[in-house]
């Protein structure tokens, strides 16, 4: 299991992705982080879900099955 932490600004561009947690598997961790740039820009995220700095942070988790 990956955790990628991701923000959102207000257009709904992709501001930051990071590996939050990893899955100790580089190549599927760095796959998770393309995923996410893949499928940016994003909807427009409502504003009572954005920070002060206009920013909406969250964190996606990707599992894999054996």
């Amino acid at each position: 299991e990956t955790v990628l932490g991701v923000s959102i600004d207000a257009k709904g561009n992709l501001a930051e992705a990071f590996i939050f947690r990893s899955s100790g598997i580089s190549t599927y961790d760095e796959e998770g982080l393309r995923t996410i740039r893949a499928s940016a820009p994003f909807a427009v995220p409502p504003t009572k879900l954005r920070d002060k700095e206009g920013l909406v942070r969250m964190s996606w988790t990707f599992s894999y099955y054996l």
